[in-house]
C-alpha cells in the first residue's frame, strides 16, 4: 500500500529502485524454486487503474518488470492493452470509492489470464 504511489512518480528515487530490485530478486528466487519443482511460472502484469484510464501515465514499472522477466526467462503476460480496450466501453473498477476491480473487471481479468496462459497449458511457449 505504501509503495504503490511511488511507481507512478518519475523519475524513480533510490527507495523505489531498491523496492523494484528487491522484488526482482524475490521473483528470481521464486523462479528457481518453480523450476526445481517442475512448475511453469508465468508473470501476469495487471495494470493499475491509472495506467488503464490515463494512457499518459508512465509504463516504466511494466517495462522494468518485463525486462526483469526476460533476464530470468519468465514468460510475461501484459494485460495493459486488454484492460484499456475493455475499459473504453465499460467501468472495470469500483472507482471513485475504491480502485479495485468490480465484477466486470474481474471477468476481464479472468478471461485475459485464461486466454494468455492457454498456450503454456498446451505446451506452447508464447505469451503476449
Amino acid at each position: 500500500k505504501e509503495t504503490e504511489g511511488l511507481l507512478l512518480a518519475e523519475p524513480y528515487a533510490g527507495e523505489t529502485t531498491a523496492l523494484i530490485d528487491n522484488y526482482l530478486f524475490a521473483l528470481g528466487e521464486m523462479s528457481k524454486f518453480c523450476k526445481q519443482s517442475g512448475i511453469r511460472l508465468v508473470f501476469v502484469y495487471f495494470p493499475s487503474y491509472f495506467v488503464v484510464y490515463k494512457p499518459a501515465v508512465s509504463n516504466r514499472i511494466r517495462d522494468l518488470l518485463q525486462a526483469g522477466c526476460a533476464r530470468l526467462a519468465i514468460p510475461f503476460l501484459d494485460l495493459t492493452e486488454t484492460f484499456r480496450a475493455a475499459g473504453a466501453t465499460k467501468a472495470l473498477h469500483l472507482a471513485p470509492v475504491d480502485f479495485h476491480l468490480n465484477p466486470a473487471g474481474n471477468l476481464v481479468l479472468a478471461q485475459a489470464i485464461a486466454e494468455g496462459i492457454a498456450p503454456f497449458v498446451r505446451g506452447k511457449e508464447s505469451a503476449r
